[in-house]
């Protein structure tokens, strides 16, 4: 009989090699059926009615969003502080940290982030969106905006706040 602790780890590996296969099937290359180039995909158009495209900064633990009249900040733990600072400053921790192991997958497989959503605010919890494509493929992924935030400052990806959310528990600037 097998103890708890192996149980939870065979769980865990489980839970790893299921994501990493069904990445595989989301996002797997189409066999080329002749020797004719790709056709490269469209960009998809995500909808922005409603949402104002904010700028990603960090002081101290308050990661902060901000556009053109507001600005929001959000209280994060120490390593997602650190991360986010690293992606902003474009520079890299001595040990790749989880948001730059998420862009080199990304990068690999060839998807690229589009963009970053913030879209609701329920029972104190902020909810994003990390909206990918690869070719004509287009994955929506629910996300802490942190670690939107984290991937996108790595990626130059383009960070969108609801509007009516910045209006209504952000601080406004003019």
């Amino acid at each position: 009989m097998k103890s708890a602790k192996n149980r939870k780890t065979e769980l865990k590996l489980a839970a790893v090699f299921i994501a990493g296969v069904l990445m595989g099937v989301l996002f797997a290359a189409p066999q080329a059926q002749d020797a004719t180039l790709p056709v490269p995909a469209k960009r998809a158009e995500i909808p922005l009615d409603g949402y104002e495209k904010v700028s990603v900064s960090m002081q101290f633990n308050d990661l902060i969003f901000s556009s053109q009249c507001y600005k929001l900040s959000m209280t994060v733990a120490d390593t997602q502080t650190l991360s986010i600072s690293y992606g902003i400053a474009n520079t890299t921790y001595e040990r790749p940290l989880t948001h730059d192991i998420m862009e080199s997958m990304l990068e690999n497989y060839g998807i690229e982030t589009l963009l970053v959503k913030i879209e609701s605010y329920s029972d104190g919890i902020y909810y994003a969106k990390i909206f990918l494509q690869q070719g004509n493929k287009v994955l929506e992924l629910d996300s802490r905006p942190s670690d939107a935030a984290g991937l996108a400052v790595r990626v130059n990806a383009p960070v969108y706040f609801r509007k009516e959310l910045l209006e209504q528990f952000g601080l406004r600037t003019c």
